[in-house]
């Protein structure tokens, strides 16, 4: 069993390092700069030239500082002229034409020409900053870019290459015509994009367009007629406004299908994140109130001011109300409980700590396996025999590097004993199978978040992989308490309770007698400290020196503090992590006894 979980945790770690390592390649291939909003607007003159205006938002990854290549289409024109380039410094967030610009020097951008042809077709623009996001403006004019056809004029150019990279937000292009020319006698096309506006007001044709496909450039077609451009000097012997419509309809049913196609991924992705999330959260409250909650006990106790239980050990109380943990200080406190119970004399010791030996007058027949085998670890293996051990030496025995490989066999035996004690009182329902099924359900409820990063959608993918991988880790912690354990839990929570502060209850105050007691069983629910801070508070210093009193004798307080901080209180690391797999597998035994 604890093979099979290791294994399946493996998995699901693998499966979220390849959704990471995915995402992490992702980034490591990706531009150090993607553009996020594109804003431009073209002035179409009567000579065929096109002044260009465009404000492109560049956001950079890591603090980028290098070189901006900016992608020109200037192959179809007969040359590129009034060229510069701005810093937008002040931005106007309603209309960003209106921002305020700062011309960058002619000395911090290099053309770049076609080595075949010694065309322009590109411009590199120094960044030397460390801002997340910067936005640059692009001034100039391309001459002889509209060609004279004999039906038509014709504007084919694009605005962004497939170079330059997608655009991640909002498209705005705008595109007048030259004065006194009618916008209606013009058609135009948009093409790169899967969504679309288009306005005509005036002499100007608007588009405001959204998701780039990334399959080809963000390209403008418009036929316009020839007397718009009466000085037009690239003149083109044939005709083309039919061969540009049946183009265009055919790219509009391309697009369309694209569009659908679009639509349809995106549905996917939507029903997937939405499906595996929302099965994933009713697994968890199906968990929480079938296997993990409490039953029901009518008890509202907030504060108990004796113990609710003293025919189970403060060992086995540990592995209870710890959830089936067994730790080192549990010896401490079993050790007090034999001696309150007087299968023990203890006495405080000259040199430290406290004197311990066996009762000559009390049998031992009635011990459990636990307590019985600590007695023979404490007397006859580290004591050889002796009939008096002292704290202090057992743990400087405990400290010693010699003997750690045998304190370790020695204490996880005892432990394994303590366990077997516990299970026997069926405190807890047996949680098992649901867990080995929820764990099984994590792992199939991370495929979907795998998919989800294999199609480009990472924080969606790891969003479910990491849900799914809590609700594995969840189901290994469920651990559901039977009515009984129920109601003891409870009245020790009550006691623990009263416990960490005696002065803020109104119970009355439980005679000194006890209080050695109420030690020993303390130390498994973390209230032993509390206990020694504040006893001499509620009864008085000069009141706890007494007979009645051996480890919260006001003379040994100190002692009883230096003995339960020689022990650790919680296992080392891997023994807590192992913890998880070794939950006890409590079986459904109903007959119970006092020795359980």
């Amino acid at each position: 069993m604890k093979k099979l979980i290791v294994l399946a945790l493996s998995i699901i770690v693998l499966i979220s390092t390849l959704g990471v390592s995915q995402s992490l390649a992702n980034e490591d291939i990706s531009d150090s700069w993607k553009i996020h909003s594109y804003t431009s607007t073209a002035h179409v003159n009567s000579d065929g030239s096109v002044s260009i205006e465009e404000y492109i938002t560049y956001k950079f990854n890591k603090n980028f500082s290098g070189t901006i290549r900016k992608n020109i289409d200037a192959f179809v024109a007969s040359s590129i002229d009034n060229m510069s380039v701005y810093n937008v410094v002040e931005t106007n967030e309603e209309d960003i034409k209106k921002s305020k610009l700062e011309q960058i020097e002619s000395d911090s951008y290099e053309f770049i020409y076609d080595e075949e042809y010694g065309i322009v077709n590109a411009i590199d623009i120094s960044i030397d900053t460390e801002e997340k996001q910067k936005t640059l403006v692009y001034k100039y004019t391309l001459y002889d870019l509209v060609g004279i056809y004999k039906d038509m004029a014709l504007l084919d150019w694009s605005f962004i290459s497939r170079e330059d990279g997608l655009c991640l937000g909002e498209i705005s292009i705008s595109v007048h015509i030259p004065k006194g020319g009618d916008v209606e006698l013009t058609q135009s096309f948009l093409q790169g994009v899967l969504y679309s506006q288009q306005f005509k007001d005036g002499n100007t044709v608007q588009y405001d367009a959204s998701l780039m496909t990334g399959d080809e450039d963000l390209r403008l077609i418009l036929l316009l007629p020839n007397s718009m451009v009466p000085e037009g000097r690239k003149i083109i012997e044939n005709e083309i406004a039919d061969e540009v419509l049946a183009d265009m309809q055919e790219y509009e049913e391309k697009i369309g299908q694209a569009r659908q196609a679009y639509e349809r991924r995106q549905l996917t992705i939507w029903l997937s994140t939405i499906v595996a999330c929302a099965s994933i959260a009713i697994v968890f409250v199906f968990l929480f109130i079938k296997y993990d909650k409490d039953p029901k006990t009518g008890i509202d106790k907030k504060h108990v001011n004796e113990i609710p239980a003293n025919y189970y050990t403060p060992a086995e109380l540990g592995v209870f109300m710890n959830k089936g943990k067994v730790r080192e200080d549990y010896i401490i406190a079993t050790l007090i409980d034999l001696v309150n119970k007087g299968y023990l004399n203890a006495k405080p010791w000259e040199e430290g700590g406290f004197l311990l030996s066996q009762n000559p007058d009390v049998e031992t027949k009635d011990l459990k396996a636990h307590e019985e085998y600590l007695l023979v670890w404490l007397f006859e293996d580290f004591g050889h025999g002796s009939t008096n051990v002292s704290t202090n030496d057992f743990e400087a025995w405990l400290k010693d590097e010699s003997n750690k490989q045998r304190y370790k066999y020695k204490y996880n035996t005892w432990k394994k004993l303590v366990l077997e004690q516990a299970e026997k009182w069926n405190f807890f329902e047996n949680v098992q199978k649901a867990k080995l099924y929820c764990l099984l359900f994590g792992l199939l409820a991370a495929i979907p978040g795998v998919i989800l990063c294999t199609m480009g959608e990472m924080i969606r993918g790891l969003s479910v992989i990491v849900l799914a991988l809590l609700l594995a880790i969840y189901s290994l912690f469920i651990c559901k308490r039977t009515q009984f354990g129920a109601i003891n839990n409870a009245l020790w929570t009550g006691f623990k309770n009263y416990l960490k502060n005696p002065l803020q209850s109104d119970l009355v105050k439980p005679k000194l007698d006890v209080w050695d007691r109420f030690l020993a069983y303390s130390i498994p629910i973390n209230r032993a400290k509390d206990i020694i801070e504040q006893i001499p508070e509620v009864y008085g210093h000069d009141s706890l020196r007494t007979e009645r009193l051996l480890f919260l004798n006001s003379d040994n307080l100190e002692k009883t503090r230096n003995w339960l901080d020689s022990m650790q209180k919680v296992d080392g690391f891997w023994n807590k992590l192992l913890d998880i797999f070794s939950l006890p597998q409590l079986k459904n035994i109903t007959i119970i006894s006092k020795k359980g």
